[in-house]
């Protein structure tokens, strides 16, 4: 069996070519997954520079007390520096307020944050969590049920994030901690029905096993389809248009792929946007709208939840599907200096089709009209 499970992480990790010169973190909370995740690094010779332990300060003392210790001694015994990252005293709660989120979702985006941040100024290449398919298995039916468009399953790699375990179950990392001699701690948090995930664990997934005991195979074979389709997903681009921020995405790449890719492509779009910039709810009617836009005739401009979408109409480069945020458009229009006047003939400014006079943008059909409106900021080059 301890075979088996390296040879599973082994794999993931060979998969996404990191090798063991490269730096790593661990997401270290002392449970089954993270120790399994940490011990097999060490034996299969991973560089691990430290396991970050972040503390949520939740839970009592005595219980924090106790883990805390129990880790230092596990990560003595593997030789790997052990850190303690505390959160400030009600920040979690503060920012589940603040974001109209969860606790537990509140936890889980500070301590990524925590996370990366470290790896930032340690230098590490990628942080190695301990999720596996059971918190694959609660995620993908919490999704199904709230409605999402989105293929959400938690993937293998999204960088700076590596999580070889998503093939392995939570009883696997408990067998495989007592093999290797090692005991680990376990979260009492876990056992409560105060957060969505336990609810989920707890109720829902028992009675879904006791129908059908073998459902979470089948959901594995459906990711596995699903991230077969994926491979040719679609990137979305940082870039800028008229001097504005903005996400890109080639038409010419939305053309060619699947349906699933395409809603996909849309989806990752509008999430690449911080939410406190727009309303952050999209519905199908939104994305087909925007869907839409590939036409070849197509010349709107759609306002989605505080987001601007439109299609590049420039001969010169690859048509595009262009996402601004309302805020950016409108901070623009405030910074501009109402003394300095662009629309003159021999006033140029740069733009994504080359460099052209600033009266003619102005008339311009084929240049989207919020774009027009603004050739007078004066944070636009002219050249």
């Amino acid at each position: 069996m301890i075979y088996q499970f390296e040879k599973k992480i082994q794999a993931i990790l060979n998969k996404y070519e990191i090798d063991k010169t490269t730096p790593l973190i661990c997401a270290f909370s002392g449970g089954a997954d993270s120790l399994s995740t940490l011990i097999a690094l060490k034996k299969l010779g991973y560089n691990v520079k430290r396991a970050i332990y972040v503390n949520h300060a939740l839970r009592s003392k005595e219980e924090l007390d106790r883990e805390i210790i129990l880790n230092r001694e596990n990560a003595k015994k593997l030789n790997v520096a052990f850190e303690i990252k505390n959160t400030k005293s009600g920040e979690i709660l503060s920012k589940a307020k603040q974001d109209n989120i969860g606790i537990e979702a509140a936890g889980r985006e500070l301590r990524l944050s925590i996370l990366e941040q470290e790896m930032n100024s340690g230098g590490e290449s990628f942080i190695v969590t301990g999720h596996n398919r059971n918190d694959r298995d609660e995620w993908d039916i919490i999704s199904f049920f709230r409605g999402s468009l989105k293929n959400t399953t938690i993937p293998y790699c999204r960088k700076p994030f590596i999580r070889p375990l998503l093939n392995t179950t939570h009883k696997d990392a408990e067998k495989y901690c007592k093999l290797c001699g090692f005991e680990y701690s376990e979260d009492s948090t876990n056992k409560s029905e105060d957060n969505l995930r336990s609810k989920i664990r707890i109720n829902l997934i028992k009675s879904i096993e006791n129908v059908f005991p073998s459902f979470t195979n089948a959901l594995n074979i459906k990711r596995e389809l699903e991230e077969f389709d994926d491979e040719k997903q679609i990137a979305t681009q940082k870039s800028e248009y008229f001097g504005l921020e903005c996400i890109a995405i080639n038409i010419a790449d939305m053309k060619n792929t699947s349906a699933r890719n395409k809603v996909n492509a849309v989806l990752n779009a509008f999430s690449s946007f911080d939410k406190s910039s727009y309303g952050g709810r999209f519905a199908l009617s939104d994305v087909r709208e925007v869907l839409t836009l590939i036409g070849e005739n197509n010349s709107k401009t759609l306002l989605i939840s505080g987001i601007y979408v439109f299609k590049t109409r420039c001969f010169l480069s690859e048509e595009k599907l262009i996402f601004i945020s309302k805020r950016t458009v409108d901070n623009a229009f405030v910074r501009r200096d109402k003394n300095e006047v662009y629309a003159e003939e021999n006033i140029k400014i740069k733009t994504p089709c080359g460099t052209k006079s600033a009266l003619k943008i102005l008339k311009d059909k084929k240049v989207p009209r919020i774009i027009r409106g603004l050739i007078k900021i004066s944070d636009i080059k002219n050249i």
